[in-house]
């Protein structure tokens, strides 16, 4: 097939290869217009919106840009900076909205990939803090 994409050996569409191994603000947008497609409230979308650009802040001195860098470790030290300046409600709306992310985004790598556990993604600890 012209113009067909592999990731990890499998094939894909092109629009998935950018959301599940682009940037991460290439994933949060992602996330983020799968909420807005799906009629969240604007208040709901307003703070998805500002909790992950936080995120992606964090993320941005750390110099992390790409999806294939962010570790396990770097995102759980996210929640300990946070609390430093967050009461523990605060933090819980920040856990929320990237443990959605993390599904969303793990969603789409497993409906891309047949075998995702072959790939390392930071954003898994969020998932299994449960």
């Amino acid at each position: 097939m012209e113009g067909s994409v592999s990731y990890a050996g499998h094939p894909v569409d092109r629009l998935t290869l950018e959301i599940i191994s682009g940037s991460i603000l290439q994933v949060m947008d992602g996330f983020l217009l799968d909420r807005k497609s799906q009629g969240l409230s604007p208040k709901i979308l307003q703070c998805n919106s500002q909790e992950l650009r936080d995120f992606h802040d964090y993320l941005a001195v750390l110099q992390v840009e790409a999806i294939e860098d962010l570790t396990a470790e770097l995102s759980r030290r996210y929640p300990i900076q946070l609390a430093k300046r967050r009461n523990s409600g605060g933090c819980h709306v920040s856990y929320r909205v990237n443990r959605a992310n993390t599904y969303w985004y793990r969603g789409r790598r497993r409906q891309a990939i047949p075998n995702p556990e072959n790939s390392r993604c930071g954003l898994i600890w969020l998932a299994d803090q449960r």
